[in-house]
């Protein structure tokens, strides 16, 4: 399971964009949680890295240190 951080203004613009592999989400005191269910984490990267710093990777570390990456490699262009 993906377990994803977004501030609560833009709740409703994830869940307007009906990506097929949230499954579930709830808003909480500390933001809007989405959950991500997918074979693997490459599935699901490029709509994680789309949302840019409106997004937080809680788990699991592999796709958050991938998006670290990916980050790293743009500040090099």
């Amino acid at each position: 399971m993906i377990h994803l951080l977004f501030p609560a203004h833009i709740a409703h613009k994830i869940i307007e964009s009906r990506y097929f592999f949230i499954d579930s989400y709830e808003h909480r005191d500390n933001g809007f949680h989405v959950f991500l269910k997918s074979r693997n984490i490459d599935e699901v990267f490029q709509w994680v890295l789309s949302w840019g710093s409106q997004v937080q990777v809680l788990e699991p570390n592999v796709l958050s240190e991938k998006i670290h990456d990916e980050a790293k490699k743009m500040l090099k262009l």
